[in-house]
């Protein structure tokens, strides 16, 4: 029950994060802009120009949540590389575990929902 709950709560607030426009390495990250480019030519030079799009999208959401007490700008570098997906099976696999993994949190969130609603549903006359 408390991996749960530790779940939902990590899958809530993770829901607020998206990915803002313009400037991403602003206040309370210790990335620079030079670091985000030089992760993503690195990026792309090893994956290709084909990826370019989702490596710039990655590397600037990375950067946009990263903290001092998740590293070092090296750290991030090093983070960014050995974790970008660039193969499509990889890619679609991933894919498929986080979509099942959501799917099984939302029908959590519905049993929880109308077994809330169930003792509503007694009281009324």
């Amino acid at each position: 029950m408390k991996k749960l709950l530790f779940m939902l709560l990590t899958v809530i607030g993770l829901s607020g994060c998206t990915d803002i426009p313009g400037d991403q390495s602003s206040a309370g990250t210790p990335v620079n802009d030079q670091s985000i480019s030089r992760t993503i030519d690195a990026l792309v030079s090893g994956h290709g120009m084909e990826e370019q799009s989702r490596i710039e999208r990655g590397v600037k959401q990375v950067a946009s949540l990263w903290r001092t007490e998740d590293g070092t700008i090296g750290d991030f570098e090093q983070f960014c590389k050995e974790n970008f997906i660039s193969g499509p099976g990889e890619l679609d696999m991933v894919f498929q575990k986080i979509s099942r993994n959501m799917e099984i949190l939302n029908g959590h969130f519905n049993k929880i929902m109308v077994e809330l609603k169930s003792n509503v549903s007694y009281m009324k006359p």
